[in-house]
């Protein structure tokens, strides 16, 4: 496996909506996603959110998220390291970390995603 750089890419909202970051293909290197992040504030009424990042060899991995009950209140951040990194599917196809909303109420939350291009070597 080679790399030539770091990449991250993420998205914030502060508002309650769903999120999405994208590691994005470009037809000619495999894409190794290392990890990602999720951070969020509370929601008026708490509740449990999928993190679901996909595009990765061996298929879609889920993650629950817990949004506390509260609009001042902080939720433990999520964050998760792969080592070694997880392959995309093939050079034509994306990362992608997505975000259900938090719920009514949740004034900030954001994601971030971070792989790097390279070769998959097999065998």
């Amino acid at each position: 496996m080679n790399s030539n750089a770091v990449y991250s890419t993420g998205a914030s909202a502060t508002t309650s909506t769903t999120l999405a970051a994208s590691l994005t293909h470009d037809g000619a290197s495999f894409w190794f996603c290392s990890g990602f992040e999720v951070t969020s504030g509370g929601a008026t009424g708490g509740g449990v959110v999928n993190a679901t990042l996909s595009g990765i060899l061996g298929g879609t991995q889920t993650y629950k998220f817990p949004v506390p009950t509260g609009v001042t209140v902080a939720a433990a951040p999520l964050t998760v390291q792969f080592n070694p990194p997880l392959p995309s599917v093939d050079v034509n196809t994306d990362i992608t970390l997505n975000l259900g909303a938090p719920g009514a109420g949740n004034t900030g939350v954001a994601i971030s995603l971070h792989g790097f291009k390279g070769q998959r070597q097999l065998g």
